[in-house]
């Protein structure tokens, strides 16, 4: 007896749908990861902008030069919460049934493919300096588009799925910055910056090369915030001398002569002028005295031993007491650093004295 003709058509149809289905399945699984993954990096972008210290893109890493330019600021607005909310939204619309909300995800998938290439050249041409987690996150938005270009959304599956799990991974990834931030201990300053302090003040120790690009862009910020910082300021700077070749040892021996005859504000801003040291900036400052004297040359040596010893890397650093700013410091960062330490020396100070015996 041989089967019904319409039960064979049916299973033979029924195999490319189910194939079908399965590879719609597997493109919406990619971009619901890209997009988690996109989540995760600007939730940290998040916690590094509202943060006095940046724990996942400080350092010379790069990511403040990018960051702290109005391209990161469109409206005022972080770019770093844009992206938070864009990609979340991206999130919640893959996880959408029907037709319409996979074409409109195809849309959007091309948008954060396009935001993400024009991010890259800003970086590349404009700005000329490179943000790590920048470029995963708009990495992941051209992955969405070229997901979109070469398997199309708009026909995957119009089945969502189980939504729990996603959205689960969503709000972990989410808050999982913020709590591991606040769960870190604060930085310890080390010996070599301690014992330039003075008691009772908020004690700003730069730590810096003049032949670092990050300390260069540093140096007129930190000015501008030191001349309104007030009298409790104790500032000192660190000269480094990163490359034993380069010409970083020489600027720092002049500046440090000049500081024991009270005129190293003046010749540090000479040593600073342009986008990079130069022999010319090392002569027009003067000093070639400096450059002979051993005991100069020794302190410099000892301040590089004990910044390779010291865990803390990146330049500049700028510690306001035991807090920590490591690369280009935006002035309102360096604001609230002062701000905090002030806070904790005036608590200090009151406790003191209410355990001092009335006569």
């Amino acid at each position: 007896m041989t089967q019904p003709t319409g039960l064979i058509v049916d299973v033979e149809s029924s195999q490319p749908l189910a194939a079908s289905a399965a590879k719609g399945t597997k493109r919406l699984t990619f971009v619901r990861v890209l997009a988690l993954v996109a989540i995760a990096v600007t939730s940290a972008q998040v916690v590094d902008h509202f943060a006095i210290t940046a724990p996942f893109c400080g350092g010379d890493l790069g990511c403040s030069s990018v960051t702290s330019t109005g391209f990161a600021r469109p409206l005022g607005i972080p770019l770093s919460v844009l992206g938070l909310g864009a990609f979340t939204a991206y999130l919640g619309l893959s996880l959408m049934s029907g037709r319409p909300a996979r074409t409109v995800l195809g849309w959007a998938s091309i948008v954060a493919g396009a935001v993400g290439i024009g991010l890259i050249l800003v970086q590349k041409y404009q700005i000329q300096q490179y943000c790590p987690l920048c470029l995963v996150i708009d990495s992941a938005g051209i992955l969405m588009a070229v997901t979109d270009f070469f398997f199309p959304l708009a026909v995957a599956s119009p089945a969502t799925g189980r939504r729990g799990p996603w959205i689960s991974a969503a709000a972990v990834l989410a808050m999982a910055p913020a709590v591991w931030f606040q769960f870190q201990p604060d930085p310890v300053a080390p010996d070599y910056v301690r014992e330039r302090w003075i008691d009772g003040k908020v004690n700003i120790v730069e730590v810096f090369d003049f032949d670092c690009v990050f300390c260069r862009d540093t140096h007129p910020v930190l000015k501008e915030v030191l001349a309104k910082a007030g009298d409790d300021i104790h500032f000192v700077r660190i000269p480094l001398a990163m490359d034993p070749n380069g010409l970083s040892k020489q600027a720092g021996q002049i500046y440090l002569a000049a500081e024991r005859t009270g005129t190293g504000e003046q010749v540090a801003d000479k040593l600073m002028e342009g986008e990079q040291l130069t022999q010319e900036l090392i002569t027009a400052a003067g000093g070639s005295e400096a450059t002979a004297n051993e005991a100069i040359g020794a302190e410099i040596d000892r301040a590089n031993a004990a910044y390779h010893a010291s865990s803390h890397k990146g330049l500049p650093q700028i510690w306001v007491n035991n807090l920590l700013l490591i690369g280009a410091s935006e002035k309102g960062r360096i604001e609230a650093a002062i701000g905090k330490a002030r806070s904790k020396v005036e608590t200090q100070q009151a406790k003191q004295q209410a355990s001092e015996p009335t006569r």
